[in-house]
Parts: C-alpha cells; structure tokens; sequence
C-alpha cells in the first residue's frame, strides 16, 4: 500500500503519528486496515430467518452491517429497528469477518453463520426468540 493511501487513512481515522507508528508496527492491525479498499465494497447481511414471539424483529428482515461493523439504521424502513440481545450475539461474528479481511480473505459467497439470540423464549422461561442468518455480499 502506498504511503499516500496510509497518510489518508491516518487522516481519516485521526491518529496521531505515534498511534499510526504502533498500528503500522503491529502486523495484525495494518492488515486489517490494508484491506479497507476491499472492506468498503461488502456488507455484512444479517437475515431473519425465524422470530417467535419477537416484540422487534420479524422473518424476513435484512439488516446491513458495513465490514467495520456499522449498521446503517433507516428508521423509516421495516425492520430498521435492532434489538441488543441479538446485536451482542452479532458483535462475535462480525469480528470473524474482519479476521478474515485480515488475513487476506475475501469472505463474500464463502461466509454463512447462524445466530441465535440469547432468550431463551417462552417455553423457557424468557419472552420470544430469533434465528439469524449472517452472510456476506
């Protein structure tokens, strides 16, 4: 990568020179910012696939994460709303995704995970459950 594309990246995430010498000497985190152009150009998808007794999400709704882990939320559209229980159970997985960025992968069409938020539902002493699957396009 070139020192101009390092240069913006430090001027867009406003490090300092010292904070961007200790990212460039850790090989881990200057991978995962080197693969920033790539990031940029996919989305997590997080798709509901079964909700029962959900007060927030319903089957069907398609929630998009950026690769950095951003959710863009459209309060004006369905299934714009997130629970936390079911975000903490995405935070993990999102974090497998920028692993693979970092090293080197392209996880489009080769990743599907499944989440299960942690209500237990009804039958179990909570209030309502959801089943989630994560892909990324």
């Amino acid at each position: 990568m070139s020192d101009t594309m390092w240069q913006k990246i430090q001027a867009g995430l406003g490090y300092s020179n010292g904070e961007m010498a200790k990212i460039l000497a850790d090989p881990y985190r200057k991978s995962v910012l080197a693969a920033g152009p790539l990031m940029v150009r996919r989305k997590i998808i997080a798709e509901i696939i079964e909700a029962r007794n959900c007060a927030v999400h319903k089957a069907g709704a398609r929630y998009f994460i950026r690769a950095n882990g951003a959710i863009r939320i459209d309060d004006q559209a369905p299934g714009s709303q997130m629970c936390i229980a079911l975000l903490a159970t995405l935070a993990p997985t999102c974090q497998v995704i920028l692993d693979r960025y970092a090293q080197g992968q392209d996880p489009k069409g080769e990743f599907t995970y499944w989440v299960h938020c942690p209500d237990t539902g009804v039958e179990c002493g909570g209030f309502g459950t959801v089943l989630a699957k994560v892909t990324v396009e």
